[in-house]
């Protein structure tokens, strides 16, 4: 075989057991609408704990803006 061996992906079950094993609760925060309709954002969604927050990146085009990108970050005064 040439080149790295392909990774195993977990199955559902295995994920499963992973979140239930963290006992911490998420949420989806759902990303801002683009400035205008021809333009798309590439997150459209994002899930956290309930104790941090996502701070948007925005990218500005002559049509307008749209999310490019977010981080995580800790929600204040938790």
């Amino acid at each position: 075989m040439i080149g790295p061996e392909p990774l195993e992906s977990a199955s559902e079950n295995d994920l499963m057991s992973i979140d239930d094993a963290s006992h911490t609760p998420r949420r989806v925060v759902p990303a801002p609408a683009p400035s205008s309709p021809r333009l798309r954002s590439t997150v459209l969604d994002v899930e956290c704990a309930e104790h941090e927050d996502v701070e948007w990146h925005w990218t500005e085009t002559t049509e307008g803006r749209f999310v490019s990108g977010y981080s995580i970050v800790p929600r204040p005064g938790t």
